[in-house]
């Protein structure tokens, strides 16, 4: 009934994995990649445009939280239906732009009746848009979506496949979910958001095999660039970017300086690219992030046009960035893991990791999300997306205090910065701010407001490629 496989068609392989789950001694695996997973509807253009979005062009008619599914009653007198424990919540519409007007009834107190004037759609497009209770520990709803269908007085089942509706970050499911969209909707990133209280952090997501990463230093280059947008206008094709890790001066005074405007040239922490330590940035201290009391994520290559994998691709750590023989490919240290500390409860930038078994991809246990969080509205509650995290399946960090997880800290409070893909892919700052250039979060950073000179970058391609 819906691209289970996710290879952008619905067809008899995707027929074949819903009927697997349902066999006898299923494994996990084979019940994951039998399962459709539908987000609940919102506002925010998480891949394609979507219509709600107040930043769409008036031009997108389309909702991306509608995914397509097809039914072939083979019946042309009838009544058919749907049933699934979330079924008051699901609505079905003839096209994406899901019009009022396009509705089609499937509950079984508001049966579809076929006849000759009145034949089945051939397509159809499901969206959670209604009355749904998610459970508050697990906000999702699992079960068999089936297909009813009454033919005279008789009745019987047609079909069903496994079907997950997903609310929000915290569900046990959400990463997997994450993935199926990225494969069914052929997307380089997922964008959510997720708010508590008055805080709101936006989330940009990536399969862990579609994806490359590197830090970027931007005093020593040349040419300099200043600031996230500088960077972002440098770099147009990466998927997101953000601010880097915590950054100083070398000097005693603030006197490094990019066209008259003050930058810093130094950074808490190794930044590792090409398998090579930059010197010219990278600080080793015995104590603090820059030292063995810092985190870090490494990735190490593949070869990504071919989906190879080394394991881990991302690695999250402890200590100091490895070198030697065991350097990665790339990295970025002095991260913090501390989500409580006095220092980190105003606006955050954040990189995680998920290792999510494939869901539908049929790729291996070693391909996760990788994803990042930055703090869009309000200040601090880096413990309550922690604690989401883990309900959604990120790991300790090995080698970590107790609570740490694959789950850091870059520079925050007043160098947030953050760009990402739109709809259309094109890069989009959506916030940036000058280290010391004011007051976030009820925290002032006085003195000369200046850039910071390292970022993080991801680069990630489209699971079926440009199609």
């Amino acid at each position: 009934m819906t691209d289970i496989n996710n290879d952008g068609k619905i067809g008899d392989e995707d027929n074949s994995l819903a009927s697997k789950a349902d066999e006898s001694g299923a494994t996990i695996e084979d019940k994951e990649k039998g399962t459709e997973f539908l987000f609940y509807n919102d506002n925010l253009s998480n891949g394609l445009w979507d219509k709600d979005d107040p930043d769409a062009p008036a031009s997108e008619k389309d909702d991306d939280d509608a995914q397509e599914i097809s039914i072939d009653v083979g019946i042309s007198e009838g009544e058919i239906w749907l049933e699934h424990p979330a079924i008051a919540g699901l609505s079905f519409y003839e096209s994406r732009e899901c019009k009022d007007t396009e509705k089609v009834n499937l509950s079984s107190e508001n049966k579809f009746t076929i006849s000759d004037s009145n034949p089945f759609p051939e397509k159809l497009f499901m969206r959670a848009d209604g009355s749904i209770t998610f459970p508050s520990d697990n906000p999702q709803v699992e079960g068999d979506l089936v297909l009813n269908v009454k033919m005279g007085s008789q009745e019987f089942e047609l079909a069903k496949i496994k079907l997950t509706i997903v609310k929000e970050f915290g569900a046990t499911k959400y990463f997997h979910a994450v993935r199926d969209i990225i494969y069914e909707d052929n997307l380089r990133r997922y964008i959510d958001e997720k708010s508590y209280g008055n805080t709101t952090f936006r989330k940009v997501l990536m399969c862990e095999e579609h994806a490359s990463m590197w830090p970027q230093e931007t005093f020593h280059r040349n040419p300099q660039l200043e600031g996230i947008g500088e960077v972002a206008a440098a770099f147009p094709n990466a998927t997101v970017i953000l601010n880097g890790n915590l950054c100083y001066h070398s000097g005693s005074s603030k006197s490094r300086t990019v066209r008259g405007h003050a930058m810093t040239d130094r950074c808490n922490g190794r930044i590792v690219n090409n398998h090579t330590l930059d010197t010219t940035v990278s600080t080793d201290g015995s104590t603090g992030l820059s030292g063995p009391d810092g985190r870090y994520v490494a990735f190490h290559s593949g070869n990504l046009s071919e989906g190879d994998l080394e394991s881990p691709r991302f690695q999250f750590g402890s200590g100091y960035v490895p070198t030697g023989a065991n350097i990665p490919n790339a990295a970025m240290g002095g991260l913090a893991g501390n989500y409580a500390a006095s220092d980190r409860r105003s606006t955050l930038t954040i990189v995680g990791y998920s290792p999510a078994s494939s869901g539908n991809s049929n790729s291996s246990n070693n391909k996760g999300v990788i994803f990042t969080a930055t703090t869009i509205k309000g200040s601090a509650k880096a413990p309550d997306l922690a604690a989401d995290a883990k309900k959604s399946g990120v790991r300790p960090l090995a080698g970590a205090p107790g609570g740490y997880l694959e789950l850091l800290m870059l520079d925050g409070a007043s160098s947030v910065g953050l760009s990402h893909l739109d709809a259309n892919d094109n890069m989009n700052v959506k916030i940036a701010k000058l280290r010391h250039g004011g007051t976030f979060g009820g925290i002032p950073y006085p003195g000369t407001p200046e850039y910071i000179n390292t970022y993080l970058i991801f680069h990630t391609y489209r699971p079926r490629g440009d199609e």
